[in-house]
């Protein structure tokens, strides 16, 4: 039977948090998403999100329909490819931009995610075998372990932080990243380095940092100094965005490892820190990146110039975008940290029927249905709606 595109569902979907998130100046209670549902003529649906990144980039609730419209949609009619590679063609070639030059990769990351999980499952093809249409021979998948999720800490309070490392410690997680950019910054490095000390004397945990772009170039290199002195190995995003001019400073004067986040959008962006030597390691996220075969290709360019990396994730990702993250691992085997699996963590309401959390030891599980593996539950979605859906038909 056909497998030809005749229908895309867009929900806008509200997603409130079970606990509030700080990340540098912002504080997060909820999270705002795209979910498209591809419908194949053959009746089969792959699933996509993408989740609206608060205070960074142009995208927004009011300019995914409009973008979606005007720049993706045009481009989707008489979607009928032979071979699972000619899709993968095709959902390269989705634009990254508007023709007004504004970045559109929430609502890209959700098309692609939704036809690369449609067309997955309607050609039984596993989505890892993009790898091998990428020509990544380091990448080719296989059976091997993923990479262990990193514990988040995450709090404006020494209690907070507190409760959260000796939960994550018994829980077995042996790599921690904290969220800084607040007053307490020196306060909660210093806890939570003594509390690690012996482990990161054996080597058995390692102990990061992220300022979510907080300081200037003189407080980043004072930073730098104290936190090399407590064990920390990489402290990511300690310039703001509009601050790209110190990202040299930063680099001669750190006494750190230094990793881009925010300021890593695309492999273009990869290429400028690489190729500039401004930092030691680079933050790919799928949802920030516009889509699993961006994010693929910036894990390439890192090997390629011996560059660290790690895997991030928005903190309202649901289990849709996790299951793209877990196959991105799958796929990427030396991929350093990971910070997925917080689904259950962080949403009140998850969209999918089952949750993918990690486990034990901060470990992660391969969904073993087909395409992403993951079921939505279309009763959940309709309960977060933020605006009535939309269906396009394709003729």
């Amino acid at each position: 039977m056909s497998n030809r595109l005749v229908e895309l569902e867009i929900y806008h979907v509200h997603l409130p948090f079970r606990r509030t998130i700080y990340q540098g100046h912002q504080t997060l209670t909820s999270s705002d998403s795209i979910v498209i549902a591809a419908l194949l003529a053959d009746g089969t649906v792959g699933y996509g999100e993408g989740v609206i990144r608060k205070g960074i980039g142009t995208d927004s609730a009011a300019s995914i329909n409009y973008h979606f419209d005007t720049t993706i949609r045009p481009l989707l009619n008489n979607l009928e490819p032979k071979r699972f590679s000619d899709l993968l063609d095709f959902a390269d070639q989705l634009p990254f931009s508007s023709e007004e030059g504004q970045q559109i990769h929430t609502v890209r990351c959700a098309v692609e995610l939704a036809l690369l999980d449609a067309y997955a499952k309607y050609f039984d093809t596993d989505i890892a075998s993009i790898n091998g249409w990428l020509g990544f021979g380091e990448f080719m998948h296989s059976d091997h372990k993923l990479v262990q999720v990193s514990g988040l800490l995450n709090g404006s309070q020494l209690v907070q932080i507190r409760k959260e490392l000796s939960r994550m410690r018994w829980w077995g997680l042996r790599d921690f990243k904290l969220d800084l950019g607040t007053q307490w910054d020196e306060e909660l490095s210093m806890y939570v380095a003594d509390r690690l000390f012996d482990d990161l004397l054996e080597g058995l945990s390692s102990f990061r940092v992220d300022a979510h772009g907080s300081w200037d170039i003189d407080r980043a290199v004072e930073m730098s100094e104290k936190l090399a002195n407590l064990g920390v190995c990489i402290f990511e995003d300690p310039l703001a965005l509009d601050d790209q001019s110190h990202w040299q400073m930063i680099a001669d004067l750190s006494h750190l490892s230094v990793m881009v986040d925010q300021a890593l959008v695309s492999l273009d962006d990869a290429n400028y820190f690489i190729e500039n030597d401004l930092v030691d390691y680079l933050s790919i996220s799928i949802n920030k990146n516009g889509g699993l075969i961006a994010a693929l290709r910036i894990a390439e360019a890192a090997r390629k110039n011996s560059r660290g990396f790690g895997l991030s994730a928005e903190p309202g990702e649901s289990s849709l975008l996790t299951a793209a993250g877990v196959k991105f691992l799958q796929m990427v085997q030396n991929t350093e940290f990971a910070e997925i699996g917080y689904v259950k963590k962080n949403l009140k309401t998850d969209l999918a029927t089952q949750h993918l959390n990690y486990g034990y030891r901060g470990k992660l599980k391969l969904p073993k249905k087909s395409g992403f593996g993951v079921e939505v539950r279309r009763d959940k979605i309709q309960n977060l709606l933020s605006e009535p859906p939309r269906k396009i038909a394709f003729a």
